[in-house]
């Protein structure tokens, strides 16, 4: 990765976008499930919140095959920048905590798009960047980063939430402070993956 920019870049952005994605999707339906006397919980069962989730499933499936034509007519650097926006955009909408049902479905369905852009371009601009007899190696690289990004999303809500806490009845849960913060990072995370992705530089000598 040292000796090539472009993968090295591209595996950083990778990183960012794997903790803005999975904070999106992990922490919705945390919301979904909290009781009402959070001030941001829906008081949802398991298979309620994931009913209500479906769009989530039906956007990725659509956007993925989407991406494919994105990536052919504008190239695959459109398709990621485009992608980590829609991620920080739905991560920003998730730390106001909106209150309506429908406004916190559109988002995670927002968020599901830019997924699906994003981690369908990571590949092409890795394997563009490497000669032929290395893309199976520079590919798994790009999948640890991925793993890397969500482990370490996980790691850090699981602080903010344990500083930022609250009690209800007798139960223990994050506060509206910490799902703030904590989306307020990934929205961060997905805005620094989208500039890394507009100025990561062209290889020098693309693969065919």
């Amino acid at each position: 990765m040292a000796a090539r920019p472009a993968v090295l870049w591209t595996n950083v952005a990778t990183v960012l976008i794997g903790f803005s994605m999975f904070a999106t999707f992990v922490m919705s339906i945390q919301i979904l499930q909290a009781p009402a006397g959070t001030g941001y919980g829906f008081a949802l069962s398991l298979v309620a919140s994931g009913v209500v989730l479906l769009p989530i499933g039906a956007a990725m499936v659509v956007f993925s095959s989407a991406s494919a034509w994105l990536s052919r007519s504008r190239g695959p650097r459109v398709t990621l920048v485009l992608g980590t926006l829609l991620l920080a955009a739905a991560n920003a909408g998730f730390a106001a905590l909106p209150r309506s049902l429908v406004l916190l479905v559109v988002i995670a369905t927002l968020g599901a798009v830019g997924a699906a852009l994003a981690y369908s371009a990571l590949p092409l601009l890795v394997m563009r960047a490497v000669p032929e007899t290395e893309t199976a190696a520079a590919n798994s690289v790009n999948t640890l980063m991925r793993q890397l990004g969500t482990s370490t999303c996980t790691a850090a809500t699981a602080a903010v939430g344990t500083a930022f806490a609250l009690r209800v009845g007798d139960t223990v849960l994050p506060s509206a402070t910490a799902y703030a913060v904590s989306f307020g990072i990934a929205a961060a995370a997905g805005l620094l993956a989208a500039v890394i992705g507009a100025l990561t530089p062209a290889p020098r000598h693309p693969a065919a």
